[in-house]
């Protein structure tokens, strides 16, 4: 099953829309920083694709950040078959990232303020991988159009991964909301365990042929938040999580 024109078009037709959504939700404190919960998800598929590609595996880092950065330089730069592009449209953020690694020559950090342009180069650089070779996609970044952008590209990727999904189908940008999230905000940012009886219900089926909406127990955020695992390629299901996680599936 292949991404197509029509539901890529689609979903960048929701770009305008996304960009009046963009700024309503601002989670953390400085003092509990949940940017974070994506990082097992994110560190198991990674894992599931080096053990399943026989060459070199290729991954898409759209939006730099803490934990996927830390994780992606480590996996960088400890195998050789690796190799890693990361976009940003922040250029003060990524001045940062510079800083805290050094280059690499299978490191590419491309800096653009209109990421529009990153569905292009997403897509050459997937065209050039091989057939025996993995591609790895994680979209994390600012604003939520950019998420979008990013998307009509990468879901022709191996594994794709969307870090905060649950707010796409909740704006009707993608995906369908079933039942939505129970729990509610806390203005001390502090949450018990979540339940999965409390979570709703999505269906990721417009965008993806095999999907988990992976949650962490311990959230920093009354939604978790989620992460989506997705491909159009594989069975996600048989990668191995975390056990103590959550997992809704379709």
């Amino acid at each position: 099953m292949h991404y197509g024109a029509a539901s890529m078009s689609r979903l960048l037709s929701h770009v305008h829309r996304a960009t009046r959504l963009s700024r309503r939700r601002n989670y953390f404190s400085a003092g509990d920083n949940g940017y974070g919960t994506h990082a097992p998800f994110l560190r198991y598929s990674l894992d599931f694709l080096m053990a399943k590609s026989e060459k070199e595996l290729t991954v898409f880092e759209v939006g730099t950040g803490g934990e996927s950065s830390r994780i992606f330089q480590e996996t960088l730069r400890s195998n050789d078959s690796v190799r890693l592009f990361s976009f940003e449209n922040d250029i003060t953020w990524s001045s940062k990232y510079r800083q805290a690694y050094p280059q690499h020559p299978r490191w590419w950090l491309l800096e653009d303020r209109d990421f529009q342009h990153w569905p292009t180069r997403i897509s050459e650089e997937l065209s050039r991988t091989s057939p025996d070779s993995a591609s790895l996609g994680f979209i994390d970044s600012n604003p939520w159009e950019s998420r979008i952008a990013a998307l009509g590209a990468l879901a022709s990727a191996d594994i794709f991964l969307i870090h905060d999904v649950d707010y796409f189908p909740q704006n009707g940008l993608f995906g369908r909301e079933v039942r939505s999230i129970e729990n509610s905000p806390s203005r001390l940012l502090r949450y018990g365990p979540l339940v999965s009886r409390h979570l709703g219900s999505r269906d990721y089926g417009d965008i993806a042929r095999s999907w988990i909406e992976c949650f962490p127990r311990d959230p920093a955020y009354f939604t978790g938040p989620p992460t989506l695992v997705a491909s159009n390629r594989i069975d996600v299901g048989s990668i191995r999580m975390p056990a103590d996680s959550i997992l809704l599936r379709p």
